[in-house]
């Protein structure tokens, strides 16, 4: 967390952790709810990860969805 602060300027919003992933609202959405779920262990780039990391990842990123879906939608209800 302390990479992202100090690169982003600013406390991102953490949505979801466990040992191997990291969850959290992005800095400059482009939407409400806009996320990103990361691993915990560090690669030069996705090509590079283990493939049981990026499986955890992927299987990680619905629950986060369905989370801010589930969030998202009375809170959308509420306001119009």
């Amino acid at each position: 967390m302390r990479l992202l602060q100090d690169r982003c300027g600013a406390d991102p919003e953490l949505l979801y952790e466990d040992n191997e992933t990291l969850a959290f609202l992005e800095v400059n959405p482009v939407h409400d709810g806009h996320s990103l779920v990361v691993s915990e262990s560090h690669y030069p780039n996705v090509l590079a990860s283990a493939t049981i990391v990026v499986a955890i990842v992927v299987v990680v990123t619905p629950i986060v969805t369905v989370a801010i879906v589930m969030v998202a939608i009375p809170t959308m209800m509420l306001c119009s």
